[in-house]
């Protein structure tokens, strides 16, 4: 059947709405939605080819937008809610008395209610993959529940989540969410997860910071956290210092997104001679009531482990080892030939390697003074990337069970669409970029890179990735640092450590 456009997009134009179970279609550009009924979506379109996004549907506010609400958590076993907080002043309760976000009354929470999603792609008329956030408090077809709103025993059931406002403060062995603390650092994620149990939660489980990256994404159009937010507490010049770590509650004067500036008469100035040259001297930032999602420390992350094989598809030549260097110039099978195989060393060194399976020939070429026709070894050579992904699971007590080393998982696996099966710690194959860099291509769901070249500050997913090339399994942290920079923001992926690894610039978050 034909139908209009909801006034609401500011679009008129008819489609078929038949073609996609009734829910929405594309419009004639690929780039138009519709809604039906009660449904309403917030949506965006992202090119991963040039790094551009489309903010295409109208509305004021996000249809999840009223799911998300600050609150004081009396009890975390028993997700008790104290009281829900003003959401345009959290200084006060939603009946306009004081709040205590100190502790006194409890854990200082976002409440997330379950949403539904779909992720669509299509490639347009010039071959650019275009991919479709929609996001909805209904459900609608093709839609599930966001994986990260399934929890334990056995991940089997949906129910809200609850992430803390503030970095984690750990005291009497319990993992806190107070405003006016020093976040705890130099902790395990372990450390975080048992703290976290002890107070009757756990630590914040990625997939949840998936879920609010990706409302963001789709709420302001665009990934880049630190231009559609705040930068945040991100600019700090030489080398680390403990002292960089301002108290919780800065951000408290900002009710959903934004940041806050230092002023130099306040308890602040002891960090001025530290300031970076030309920094904006934001000290706190905020986005869906959450302080600090990315700056001040990087966040330890639960239910997460990355493997990647360190021998994986490497070439030494003349005593120096390449590592593969772009997705685009690598076989996916036996007997495969192309133009050239590109190598890159940890020094940045690029060469080219002629097109011969398994790239064993004598001939390769290069694009910068090494020039080699001889002498190069295979060391390893994995063509069907089995070995590099990760493991997780939204059962929450399974978390510590990702904490130690585990063994790469089986090829060919891919991200669950609706949630985990019960009892269930999943492998998901992911062709993580080798060397570190601004990515460029990721995938859609997880946001995880695939490509680490070709992305920048400001597109792509606009934040850094650190990877380390020696492999094996890593610890998942988030956002970086105090003195980060433009490196930092939402979608800034740390996976070089081992786990079980702490300092003094990693922290965590409580979760229920």
């Amino acid at each position: 059947m034909k139908v209009k456009l909801d006034k609401v997009l500011g679009v008129i134009r008819e489609s078929d709405e038949a073609a996609l179970g009734g829910a929405f279609v594309y419009g004639y550009d690929n780039d138009t939605a519709v809604t039906s009924g009660a449904n309403q979506f917030k949506r965006v379109v992202l090119n991963q080819d040039n790094a551009s996004y489309t903010y295409v549907d109208g509305f004021t506010q996000m249809p999840c937008h009223g799911k998300v609400r600050p609150c004081v958590m009396s009890d975390c076993s028993t997700r008790t809610v104290a009281y829900y907080l003003n959401p345009s002043d959290i200084t006060k309760k939603v009946d306009g008395t004081a709040s205590k976000l100190d502790g006194t009354d409890g854990d200082v929470m976002v409440e997330f209610e379950p949403c539904y999603y779909r992720i669509d792609q299509y490639t347009d008329g010039n071959s650019h993959l275009h991919e479709v956030f929609l996001m909805s408090v209904e459900s609608f077809p093709g839609a599930a529940y966001w994986p990260g709103f399934y929890i334990g025993p056995g991940g089997a059931t949906v129910r809200k989540q609850y992430v803390g406002m503030y970095q984690g403060y750990i005291t009497g062995g319990k993992l806190h969410s107070w405003s006016g603390v020093q976040p705890t650092v130099s902790t395990s994620c372990a450390n975080f997860i048992n703290a976290g149990v002890a107070n009757g939660g756990n630590q914040v489980n990625d997939l949840m910071f998936q879920w609010i990256f990706h409302l963001m994404i789709t709420e302001l159009a665009s990934c880049d956290s630190q231009t559609a937010v705040s930068r945040g507490h991100v600019d700090m010049s030489g080398s680390w210092q403990a002292s960089w770590v301002r108290k919780t509650g800065r951000a408290d004067s900002v009710p959903y997104k934004g940041g806050v500036l230092a002023d130099d008469a306040d308890v602040d100035s002891d960090l001025v001679s530290s300031w970076a040259s030309g920094a904006a001297h934001v000290i706190a930032c905020k986005y869906a009531y959450i302080e600090n999602l990315w700056g001040s420390v990087w966040e330890n992350c639960s239910g997460y482990q990355k493997y990647q094989d360190g021998t994986e598809i490497d070439i030494t030549v003349n005593s120096v080892k390449y590592y593969r260097y772009e997705d685009g110039d690598y076989p996916s099978g036996e007997g495969v030939t192309r133009t050239a195989f590109a190598w890159k060393s940890e020094g940045g060194t690029v060469i080219y390697t002629a097109a011969a399976h398994p790239a064993v020939n004598n001939a390769t070429y290069s694009d910068t003074a090494l020039e080699t026709s001889t002498g190069y070894t295979i060391s390893a050579f994995d063509e069907d990337f089995t070995q590099s992904g990760y493991w997780f699971t939204t059962d929450t007590a399974k978390y510590s069970q990702l904490t130690s080393n585990r063994d790469p998982g089986p090829e060919n696996s891919a991200f669950p669409a609706a949630g985990c099966t019960p009892d269930s710690i999943a492998w998901v194959s992911h062709n993580w970029p080798k060397a570190e860099g601004w990515p460029s291509k990721w995938d859609a769901r997880t946001l995880f890179p695939t490509n680490a070249s070709g992305g920048a500050a400001g597109t792509g997913l606009t934040d850094y990735f650190y990877n380390n090339v020696q492999g094996g399994a890593r610890a998942l942290l988030r956002g970086g640092d105090a003195h980060y920079g433009s490196l930092a923001g939402f979608g800034d992926v740390l996976v070089y450590h081992s786990v079980g690894y702490s300092t003094t610039y990693f922290g965590g978050r409580l979760s229920a």
